[in-house]
């Protein structure tokens, strides 16, 4: 089991955030892994990572269309995907990350 962290923020809105980041959150549970997820929009942030999540992350998602001041993990690589890539494909962005990981060979996602 992998530990994925992610951040969903998007312009189009906090109800696109939020279905973005559900999306990775049960497309990681589908595949078997664990993601702990930060949702940012105007009406504020919900979730977010423990320490130990931070500190576990094996890769990263940044799902997002705007600029974000946000703590990314050092030691882990980070996916950096559009929020609309994600809804048509969340199991494939997961695929991707896991990739980063070293979870999955290289190849198409």
């Amino acid at each position: 089991m992998v530990q994925l962290i992610a951040i969903a923020a998007s312009q189009a809105g906090p109800a696109h955030s939020f279905i973005t980041g559900e999306a990775l959150r049960a497309a990681a549970e589908r595949l078997g892994h664990r993601l702990a997820l930060w949702v940012q929009s105007p009406l504020g942030d919900q979730g977010g990572w423990s320490e130990t999540e931070l500190a576990q992350a094996q890769a990263c998602i940044l799902a997002s269309d705007l600029d974000l001041d946000s703590p990314a993990p050092t030691h882990a690589p980070v996916l950096r995907i559009d929020p609309t890539e994600v809804l048509a494909d969340a199991e494939g962005a997961v695929r991707r990350a896991l990739q980063l990981a070293g979870a999955l060979p290289p190849g198409p996602a």
